[in-house]
């Protein structure tokens, strides 16, 4: 039995060992097939990289097309490969997944991917540095400029994708044909570029008038315009826009007047190219013919000065304007301006605001702001016929009925007229805005000096301040005694507080903090400010004053400016020297130039033109912290020499005889080769010769523009009559003297423009005359001349504007206005009538006493009964005949002009 088993078991050894030997062929065929698929796959990755790198190799570039089928391809296989790998690895799976990822990694993703990824790039840079050099070839400074920032950007960004690509010739090859290329169009255009930089923040800058930016920006690439290449197009067209910012920058960095227009029938306004010093900006400084300037007003820019004018213009009249002595806020002189103007104004005027302020719940007055200057009759607020105060041309204080703060009312203005003659609306209409105002006013205290400080309010005050309104203690509570009642600026909302000594306890210490108490001062509506102590640190001056500015103003005169308040100022403090160190003439006088820190120094003698020195001793003056000066030589230089001709030109005006009804006067010259009409040398007018209006003046002001000036030459005339000399021969009384004379007529002058400077020729007074600067062949030059004339008055005052007011209850009231001011009126001079229909007068109208105003301007005059008149077609007003006029005469005692024709007078009367 032993051995059939033994039998048994090496059978069933054979029938294994049979099953064994017939599986074996298939799997050594799987194995065999998964190290295939590696093989290739290893191959084709190795192909995606030899595709290019075998090109690069001989210094190009393999189609990029070429490249992406190899890659795709290496991709598709090694996913193929691996997939395989996982299915039917066998025993030798991990060593092919190793294989396949190794030979991605490595020739794939080290190689492949960069290259791809740099070749992109690559056409990325070249197609922008394209743009740039397209740009700069056809001088398109803009686009060039922003293809330049694109490149540069590309550079400063991602180049470092080239240095990501594997194999130093194919990475040579991309920065040799892409990056190279790149940076040397950026380098041959950065310095252009950044001059058209330059310039555009150069260009915008002078648009603003920011001359000292425009010139950083100048002076930033001055380095690099020497060397601009002007034959290109690019440089062609920067070198058009450095020329252009630089012609632009010259104009503007000379100062001058740009332009001169009438904004209305009284104002005047002369726009500058730079900042005017405000000392200057003074109205002797503009002449506006025909015109006397009341105010010049520097605009808050600096850059606007607006000329208003005592008395109106004439609508569509001309006049010339006169510009001189103006000087920058850094002391460079604006050219003499002469510009001629034509006057015209169409807009009609409007209510611009009616408001009230009041602390209250109640106010009696608001105010009233038109568009421009005007007249007008009446303003009335619901049933109530008002008063108005003239504030300003523009600005009116209205008052005399009661309004509520929170509620709405409607003013009516009747009779707005402009200085031009437009009308407002029939009546002009607005709303008037009242509101309430009970915040107490707050305050900042701010040291100002070493014994100074200003009290700043938010709010417009009171200029009323009592002696106990500033309290003021030291450190340790004792009272700080002040060195005058403290006094608010014009801005009426900063209170300077001086202090009468320095507040530091002893010489060693240099600050001192006190306690300011603000007390009981109020706003402008009465609101009271809430007493606070507020403390301030006043901090000693160490800084010495210094002359900080010295120059001649004439030629015997200099002015100095100190960089502070100082005291002990004496004419022995100084010497003025010539060049050499010797003395050229001494300080006779110092006059102090209020509310600044200037002086002006009287010479000796006159000094010529020329170079000289002043000499401030050492220790001669003081500032508040009791700091002296340094010894100080400053050079000058004298350009105020006036040189008197041999034989000057006198004039005399004559006076008897001139009234306002003839409005001439005659100037009298003692030579008889005055200058006149045509200078033969130019063609022109003799700027100075005696027919120019421009050298007369009438109370300082300009000879109206339809005055006319008459040259005369080679009079007879009588030096009795002159009342003067004329040829010199110490006799008086020639009566035969023959010269040029000159007559001012004004006969043609509108009366309703003979006002202001030029009143006394409409209605009598006193009319200075004055003429200068007339030159005669010889040479010589009218000094300014000036005399009184005394103007009788030979005219007739007119009746100028009428109206009635009142009711049945109250009574009526007739008003008359007229021309100028009478002596005396009576009712019986006038005849009032109201129409009882289109065409009939009413019967029955009486008219009580008449009572004058106090400038004479007016009269009131009861309406005792207003008959059978019919109120709703008005009235009208007529004066008695001329010879029974005797009861309203003017100042001269000239009757007022009959009105003959009766006048539609205006009616207010409510029932």
């Amino acid at each position: 039995m032993a051995k059939k088993k033994a039998i048994k078991l090496a059978a069933a050894s054979a029938v294994a060992a049979s099953a064994f030997v017939a599986a074996a062929p298939a799997q050594t065929d799987a194995a065999s097939n998964v190290a295939v698929e590696v093989s290739k796959a290893v191959t084709q990755m190795k192909k995606a990289y030899h595709t290019y790198s075998d090109v690069t190799a001989n210094g190009e570039f393999a189609p990029i097309a070429d490249v992406y089928k190899e890659y795709n391809a290496a991709k598709k296989a090694y996913a193929n490969a691996k997939a395989l790998v996982n299915k039917a690895g066998g025993a030798d799976k991990d060593k092919h997944l190793a294989n396949l990822d190794g030979t991605y990694a490595e020739y794939i993703t080290k190689r492949v991917i960069p290259y791809i990824d740099a070749y992109n790039y690559a056409q990325d840079l070249k197609d922008v540095t394209v743009e740039l050099n397209d740009a700069v070839e056809a001088g398109e400074l803009d686009d060039a400029e922003t293809a330049y920032h694109a490149v540069s950007k590309e550079l400063r960004t991602r180049t470092v994708i080239f240095y990501r690509v594997h194999g130093k010739s194919t990475r040579d090859l991309f920065l040799s044909d892409y990056k190279a290329k790149a940076d040397s169009s950026v380098v041959e255009v950065r310095e252009e570029v950044t001059v058209k930089m330059a310039y555009d923040v150069a260009e915008k800058a002078l648009e603003e008038g920011n001359l000292e930016e425009a010139q950083k920006q100048f002076d930033k690439v001055a380095e690099y315009l020497e060397d601009l290449d002007t034959d290109t197009e690019f440089g062609k067209a920067l070198s058009a826009k450095v020329e252009a910012a630089q012609e632009k920058f010259e104009e503007l960095s000379v100062p001058k007047v740009e332009s001169v227009s009438a904004i209305n029938l009284k104002q005047v306004e002369v726009k500058l190219n730079k900042v005017v010093d405000k000392d200057t900006a003074v109205k002797s400084n503009f002449a506006v013919t025909g015109a006397i300037i009341d105010t010049a007003v520097v605009s808050e820019d600096g850059k606007t000065v607006t000329l208003t004018l005592q008395s109106a213009l004439t609508q569509k009249s001309d006049h010339t304007v006169y510009v001189s002595n103006l000087k920058t806020d850094t002391g460079a002189k604006f050219p003499s301006y002469v510009k001629d103007i034509t006057v015209e104004d169409t807009v009609a005027p409007k209510i611009a605001s009616a408001t009230a302020t009041t602390k209250d719940d109640k106010v009696n007055s608001f105010t009233l702001k038109f568009s421009e200057p005007v007249s007008f009759t009446t303003i009335k607020v619901g049933d109530s016929i008002l008063g108005a105060a003239k504030v300003d041309d523009y600005t009116y204080t209205v008052s005399g009925k009661e309004l509520e703060a929170g509620k709405s009312y409607e003013v009516e203005v009747y009779g707005l007229t402009d200085l031009a003659g437009n009308k407002g609306g029939t009546p002009e209409r607005g709303s008037i805005v009242v509101t309430k105002d009970a915040v107490k006013p707050s305050f900042s205290i701010n040291n100002v000096g070493p014994k100074t400080f200003e009290v700043k309010f938010d709010k417009d005050m009171s200029t009323a301040v009592a002696v106990d309104s500033i309290k003021v203690k030291d450190s340790k509570g004792n009272a700080v005694a002040l060195k005058s009642l403290p006094a608010f600026k014009d801005d009426k909302r900063t209170l300077v507080v001086d202090l009468a000594a320095l507040p530091f306890a002893d010489a060693t210490v240099n600050t001192a903090t006190l306690d300011v108490t603000v007390q009981a001062l109020q706003d402008k509506l009465g609101n009271v400010v809430e007493t606070k102590t507020t403390s301030v640190t006043l901090v000693r001056d160490t800084a010495a004053p210094a002359i900080k500015e010295a120059k001649f103003t004439a030629a015997n005169e200099v002015e100095v400016e100190f960089t502070e308040v100082v005291t002990g100022v004496e004419k022995e403090d100084f010497f003025v020297n010539k060049a050499d160190g010797t003395a050229a003439t001494t300080v006779t006088s110092v006059t102090p130039v209020a509310g600044t820190n200037k002086y002006k120094l009287g010479l000796g003698s006159s000094l010529k033109n020329g170079s000289y020195s002043l000499v401030l001793g050492v220790n001669k003056v003081s500032d508040v912290s009791s700091n002296n000066n340094a010894a100080q030589v400053l050079t000058l230089t004298n350009d105020k020499e006036t040189v008197t001709p041999v034989a000057p030109i006198s004039a005399y005006i004559q006076t008897a005889g001139v009234t306002s009804a003839a409005k001439t006067v005659t100037v009298t010259f003692d030579k008889n080769d005055v200058l006149s009409g045509i200078n033969p040398a130019t063609g022109n007018l003799y700027v100075d010769g005696a027919d120019n209006k421009a050298l007369y003046s009438i109370n300082g002001a300009a000879l109206p523009t339809k005055a006319k000036v008459t040259f005369n030459n080679d009079q007879t005339v009588s030096e009795v009559v002159v009342g003067a000399d004329l040829n010199k021969d110490g006799d008086s009384s020639d009566v035969a003297v023959v010269v040029d004379t000159v007559t001012i007529d004004l006969s043609e002058v509108e009366a309703k423009d003979l006002v202001g400077a030029y009143a006394a020729f409409g209605n009598g007074g006193t009319a200075t005359i004055s003429v200068g600067g007339v030159k005669n062949v010889a040479g010589a030059t009218l000094s300014l001349t000036s005399l009184p004339v005394a103007v009788v008055d030979a005219t007739k005052p007119v009746v100028k504007d009428s109206y009635i007011t009142g009711n049945a209850t109250a009574g009526y009231k007739l008003t008359v206005k007229f021309s100028e001011a009478l002596s005396a009126t009576a009712a019986a001079d006038y005849v009032l009538a109201g129409k009882k229909d289109a065409s009939t007068a009413a019967a029955g109208i009486t008219l009580g006493a008449a009572v004058l105003s106090t400038d004479g301007l007016s009269v009131e005059i009861p309406v005792t009964d207003l008959g059978d008149a019919d109120r709703t077609l008005g009235f009208t007003l007529a004066t008695v005949a001329d010879t029974d006029l005797a009861s309203s005469t003017d100042k001269a005692g000239n009757k007022l002009t009959a009105v003959t024709t009766p006048i539609v007078i205006t009616n207010f009367t409510t029932n």
